[in-house]
């Protein structure tokens, strides 16, 4: 298994260049598969790997045999809010559904907003010293 921390967040450490965006991020990973010499490899990505795992399938699909990703909001949420015609469309299921999705995201959703403006703030907390009990 090869678990890479994504530049700029975590255990990498803070970036010294700009720029390190899904597409960046992706093609290094196939450059550190390749390096490593993988011939095929499965990529999984949850969070903020749930962009760069299908990405990296894009860059370099003679390499990457599967993908999973476990954060079905990516990509599912609408973002922005929905037109009273499209909502009148919608079910009652399909509306209550819709409703537990706006409460998600004012309500339950700050590890997310945290990673997406802060992505180094947990790295913060890994770093400093804790007392022995």
């Amino acid at each position: 298994m090869v678990i890479p921390s994504h530049p700029g967040t975590g255990l990498s450490g803070p970036t010294t260049q700009a720029g390190w965006g899904v597409d960046r991020t992706s093609r290094a990973y196939a450059t550190l598969m390749a390096s490593l010499g993988y011939d095929r490899y499965l990529v999984q990505g949850g969070d903020h790997g749930a962009v760069l795992a299908p990405h990296l399938g894009r860059v370099d699909p003679a390499h990457v045999i599967g993908i999973h990703v476990n954060a079905a909001t990516i990509g599912f949420i609408p973002m922005g809010p929905v037109d009273e015609p499209t909502l009148a469309g919608l079910t009652p299921v399909e509306q209550r559904r819709l409703a537990a999705i706006g409460n998600f995201l004012t309500d339950g959703n700050g590890y997310n907003v945290i990673q997406s403006t802060r992505p180094q703030t947990i790295g913060y907390g890994w770093r400093t010293r804790r007392p022995r009990c």
